[in-house]
This record gives C-alpha cells, sequence and structure tokens, in this order.
C-alpha cells in the first residue's frame, strides 16, 4: 500500500530556525523539556519550539513535559504527507524506539473492514507513564498477537503492526458508536466464534453470543469516547448500538 503524496506546492515545511533547533537535539531521542532549556535563551523560545516542533511533527509529544523526536530522515519524509500519515509514521517511529508492544487501531478498522476511523489511535499491551491520553488518544488492551502493514513512501516501506481480526472487531464494538459496531459486526460474520469471543461479547453486553457465559476483560478506551459513554451513559450507548 503506498502512502498519498501530498502535491509540493501544499507542502507545509518548517522554518530553517525550527529545523536546526531540531538538528541540534540530535534525533532519535526521548527527551524531557527540563533536559533542553540549556539550548534556549529562555522559557518562552523554548516552549515556542517545541509547540512549533509538534505541530511539524518535528517532536512527539507523549505527556506534559515528555517528548520524542524521530530521527531526520522520518521527519523530512512526513512533510510530503498528509495530516493522517504524518502522525501515523511519527507515532509508529516513537514507539519502535521505545520498543512498547503496540499496534493501530485505526489501520486494522480500515485494513479489515471499509471503516476508517479519522484519527490514529494506537493500541498498547499495557499502561504506559510516559504516554497520556491527554496528548496521544488510546486504547489499553491485552491484545493476542500482531499481523502487519507494509506501507510505502519515497521509495521507503514502513512496518505498521495492526491487530487480528478478532481483537479489531472487539475494540470496535467496546466502543458502541454505531459506525464501528456496524464494522465489527462484519468482521464477525468472517471469522469462526469461539466459545471465548462469544463469552467476552456477552462481557460488553452483547448478551446475544454468550450461551450463559460472560467474560469481562479490561479495556482502557481512548478520553474521548470513554468521555461519550460517560455523558450519554452505558445503558444508553448500548441500546444506541442495537442490543
Amino acid at each position: 500500500m503506498k502512502i498519498p503524496k501530498v502535491d509540493k506546492n501544499r507542502m507545509d515545511i518548517p522554518s530553517k530556525w525550527l529545523i536546526r533547533e531540531y538538528l541540534a537535539l540530535d534525533p532519535p531521542m526521548k527527551f524531557k523539556s527540563s533536559d533542553i532549556k540549556n539550548h534556549f535563551e529562555n522559557q518562552n523560545t523554548k516552549n515556542q519550539f517545541l509547540n512549533k516542533a509538534a505541530d511539524f511533527n518535528l517532536v512527539v509529544r507523549l505527556k506534559r513535559g515528555s517528548y520524542f523526536a524521530p530521527k531526520p530522515d522520518i521527519a523530512i519524509k512526513t512533510w510530503r504527507m498528509d495530516d493522517y500519515y504524518k502522525r501515523l509514521i511519527s507515532l509508529n517511529s516513537a514507539f519502535e524506539y521505545l520498543d512498547y508492544d503496540y499496534n493501530f487501531y485505526c489501520m486494522s478498522s480500515s485494513h479489515y473492514t471499509d471503516y476508517a476511523p479519522e484519527k490514529v489511535i494506537p493500541v498498547f499491551k499495557e499502561d504506559h507513564e510516559e504516554i497520556d491520553q491527554n496528548h496521544i488518544d488510546h486504547f489499553v488492551y491485552d491484545f493476542s498477537g500482531t499481523n502487519e502493514l507494509q506501507l510505502e513512501a519515497f521509495e521507503t516501506t514502513f512496518t505498521i503492526p495492526i491487530l487480528s481480526r478478532e481483537d479489531t472487531a472487539l475494540l470496535l464494538l467496546s466502543t458502541y458508536g454505531q459506525r464501528e459496531v456496524n464494522a465489527g459486526n462484519k468482521i464477525l460474520e468472517n471469522i469462526e466464534l469461539t466459545s471465548e469471543i462469544k463469552a467476552i461479547l456477552a462481557g460488553l453486553g452483547y448478551e446475544r453470543y454468550g450461551e450463559g457465559e460472560f467474560r469481562e476483560i479490561k479495556i482502557k478506551k481512548p478520553r474521548f469516547i470513554q468521555k461519550w459513554i460517560e455523558e450519554i451513559g452505558f445503558e444508553n450507548v448500548k441500546e444506541r448500538a442495537g442490543k
């Protein structure tokens, strides 16, 4: 699969000052804001750099005060990508460097179904202290395994880890959004439903699958999904999802 290129006339290229300060970090590296205070004449200049660098994906904001700067060749390649792929490739680079066990829910969904989430949403196998929902929307879910997609751009192949069909369906259904539920149900139509999967579906509230067995699993949802569920109420979202 090829990553579509943005027309060169629409490329959003950072200023020379930003590039110079970014290269001075000696990327790739994870760093804290306090680590680079001596690079700048004052706090305002440092904050301006961090904010603008994040806008151009020269750095990835992991949590308040904590950042990752990708390799220069990765950062440069993202300049010819749209916002979605810029974010995807930058986050993938960060998580590879940090050696996290992760997948991408958004790419998993678009690969197995016709539903493509507009946000880049990673899935971590465990919580990470360095990752904050305020800056990176994510799931935490003990997924069963990993498949891979190969994305090509500028004579470079990026390997993107994605969930299995089963795990993708479960996460889609766990959101209770109508489009997500429809996509999750389509996946279920094409896989063998084991007694374990049926029990998990029943535990999520899809009781018609349960056959009397219920199994609850831990899924930490992105903040915007959890907030929507809390605002509407769990019973109401289940009803909206057609259960």
